[in-house]
C-alpha cells in the first residue's frame, strides 16, 4: 500500500547514503535533474458552498452537501419567495512558482544526504518547479428556484470536489565510487532515475428540492446525486548499474539470472455516486418575519458510498535499501550479502486492490436560531455520525513469496461536532467557529514500521468573511473573500424576479 513512488528522489538518495554512510564512499557527480510539481484543485470539504443562494438549491432550508461535513448551518436560511436563478464562479488563481519553502526543503534534504559523503566533487542539486492553482474550471455551481402556490421547487448544481496533479522528474543521476582492500573489492555504482505520476479527482452533483412556509413553520426536502471519479497512473524506472570484483551488471538487464528489474507503476481507476436526503424544519417564534427569531433542525443522510474499478501498483525493491544496522555494524555490508555480485538484484512487490472503494461521508445532524434583522446573529451547532474516510481491500504479494496476504487499509477523519456563529450587519457578512475530528488509520505502519493507529483528536478552524452587494432591484452579487482554511474569492451571482 506504501505506492508513494512520486518521493523516488528522496528515495534514490537516501539509496545513496545507506548504501555508503560510514565505508568512505566518494560521490564523484550528482546530476539533479528538474522537479516538477503542478496542482489545480477546488473543494467545499471545509466551507461548503460558500454563496448559499446559488451553490445548493436555496428552496430547502440548509446549506449542506455530502462533502461539506464542517460547514452544514443549520436550517435557518428562510424560504426564498420568489422566483430565483443564481451562477457560482471561482476566479481561477495560480501561483506560478512553487514557495520558497518547498525550495528550502528540497535542498535541505540533499544537503543531509551529501554530508554521508567523504567529499563531493560535481554536485547540482535538482531544480524545482511547478504550480499551484484553483481548478480551471470557473464555473462552480448553478440553482434555479420556481414557486408555485405555497411551494417552492428547486434545482441545484455543483462541484464539491476538484484536483489534478501531475510530478515529474527529468533524470536524478548519481556516480559513486568506494574502494575496497585490494582492487577486486573496489565497487562503484551509476544510476539514473525518471519519474512521472498523475492524479485526478473529480465530483459533479445535482439536487433537486421542494419547500413551503405553512404559517410560521417553513419545512424542506432535498434528493441529491453526487458522481466521484478517482484515477491514478504513473511511475518510475532506474536505470544503471554496478561494477564489483571485476564484474559489471546493469539494472533492467535480461541477461542477468535474478529480478533485476528496478522500476514501479501504478494505474487505475474508481467511479461511482453518493446519494443524499437533506430534510430541514424552521419556526418561527414571533408573529413579525422580519423581526422574529427562528429555530431550525437539518438532517443529511448519505447512501451508496461504494465506487467501483480496480487499481494496481507494482514497485521493485533493492535489497540494500532494506538492510538495517545489527548490532551496531554499518547498515550496508557486502558481507551480509549471499552473493556480492547480485548488487543489481530486486524484489518485486505487488498491490492489487479490489474492485470495490469505498468513499465514507457521515451523516451529519444540526441545530440552529437565528434572526433576520439588526446584526442577524446565527448560530449553530452539528453533530456526525460516521467517518469521512476511504476503505480498501488490498492484496499483495513480493515475487518470491508462495502466498499472497489480503489486507484492509482505511484512513480518514471521524468528525465529532463543530459549533458556528455568524452574523451580517448591513452588506458584510462573517462568521467563525471550529470542528472536532479524530484521525483515523487501520492497516497502514509508521516510519519505523509501527501501526498507525489513529485517535489524536485535532481541532480545524473556520472563518468566513463576504459581502452582499446590490446591483439592481433585482440583481445581486454575493462574494465570499474568505473561507479559511479552504478557499478564498468566491462569487455567486443572482437574480430574482
Amino acid at each position: 500500500m506504501k505506492t508513494t513512488f512520486t518521493m523516488l528522489l528522496i528515495v534514490t538518495l537516501t539509496f545513496s547514503s545507506s548504501v555508503f554512510a560510514n565505508n568512505d564512499p566518494v560521490l564523484t557527480s550528482l546530476e539533479g535533474g528538474r522537479l516538477e510539481l503542478n496542482l489545480s484543485a477546488a473543494s467545499k470539504l471545509l466551507a461548503g458552498s460558500g454563496v448559499a443562494s446559488v451553490s445548493t438549491s436555496g428552496v430547502v432550508a440548509t446549506r449542506s452537501d455530502p462533502f461539506a461535513v464542517f460547514s452544514n448551518p443549520a436550517s435557518w436560511q428562510i424560504v426564498r419567495d420568489g422566483a430565483t436563478v443564481g451562477i457560482s464562479i471561482q476566479p481561477h488563481l495560480s501561483i506560478n512558482t512553487l514557495p520558497n519553502a518547498a525550495h528550502s526543503s528540497l535542498d535541505s534534504h540533499v544537503d543531509g544526504v551529501l554530508s554521508g559523503f567523504s567529499q563531493s566533487e560535481d554536485v547540482q542539486k535538482p531544480e524545482l518547479a511547478g504550480s499551484m492553482a484553483r481548478s480551471s474550471t470557473i464555473v462552480s455551481g448553478f440553482s434555479v428556484i420556481v414557486p408555485w402556490n405555497e411551494w417552492r421547487f428547486g434545482l441545484g448544481y455543483t462541484k464539491p470536489v476538484q484536483a489534478d496533479l501531475t510530478i515529474s522528474h527529468d533524470g536524478l543521476s548519481q556516480q559513486i565510487t568506494q574502494a575496497g582492500d585490494t582492487p577486486d573489492e573496489s565497487l562503484a555504482m551509476s544510476i539514473e532515475a525518471i519519474a512521472n505520476a498523475n492524479l485526478n479527482m473529480n465530483s459533479n452533483r445535482w439536487l433537486v428540492g421542494a419547500a413551503r412556509t405553512i404559517d410560521k413553520w417553513s419545512v424542506g426536502l432535498s434528493l441529491s446525486r453526487t458522481d466521484v471519479s478517482v484515477s491514478v497512473s504513473g511511475g518510475y524506472e532506474v536505470n544503471g548499474g554496478v561494477e564489483f570484483g571485476g564484474e559489471n551488471h546493469s539494472f533492467n538487464d535480461s541477461a542477468d539470472p535474478w529480478h533485476n528489474s528496478f522500476a514501479g507503476n501504478a494505474s487505475g481507476s474508481y467511479e461511482g455516486s453518493i446519494y443524499t436526503m437533506q430534510s430541514g424544519l424552521n419556526y418561527q417564534l414571533g408573529n413579525d418575519r422580519e423581526t422574529a427569531w427562528t429555530v431550525g433542525a437539518n438532517v443529511s443522510l448519505n447512501f451508496g458510498q461504494t465506487l467501483t474499478g480496480g487499481m494496481s501498483v507494482s514497485i521493485d525493491e533493492y535489497l540494500p535499501l532494506e538492510l538495517s544496522p545489527i548490532d551496531g555494524t554499518d547498515a550496508f555490508d557486502i558481507a551480509r550479502l549471499s552473493d556480492p555480485v547480485e548488487l543489481t538484484r530486486t524484489y518485486e512487490k505487488t498491490y492489487d486492490f479490489g474492485n470495490e472503494l469505498t468513499l465514507e461521508t457521515p451523516h451529519v445532524f444540526s441545530v440552529g436560531i437565528a434572526k433576520p434583522n439588526g446584526l442577524r446573529p446565527n448560530l449553530n451547532l452539528t453533530a456526525y455520525a460516521g467517518n469521512l474516510a476511504y476503505h480498501a481491500q488490498v492484496t499483495e504479494s513480493h515475487v518470491e513469496d508462495e502466498e499472497t496476504t489480503t489486507g484492509t487499509y482505511a484512513r480518514g477523519i471521524d468528525p465529532l461536532g463543530s459549533v458556528y456563529l455568524g452574523i451580517s450587519p448591513g452588506a458584510f457578512f462573517l462568521g467563525g467557529g471550529a470542528t472536532w475530528v479524530k484521525d483515523m488509520a487501520e492497516g497502514y505502519n509508521g516510519a519505523n514500521g509501527e501501526e498507525l493507529s489513529g485517535g489524536s483528536t485535532v481541532m480545524i478552524p473556520r472563518i468566513d468573511l463576504g459581502m452582499i452587494l446590490p446591483l439592481s432591484a433585482h440583481l445581486r452579487a454575493e462574494l465570499l473573500m474568505v473561507a479559511l482554511p479552504e478557499d478564498a474569492v468566491r462569487i455567486g451571482v443572482i437574480y430574482e424576479f
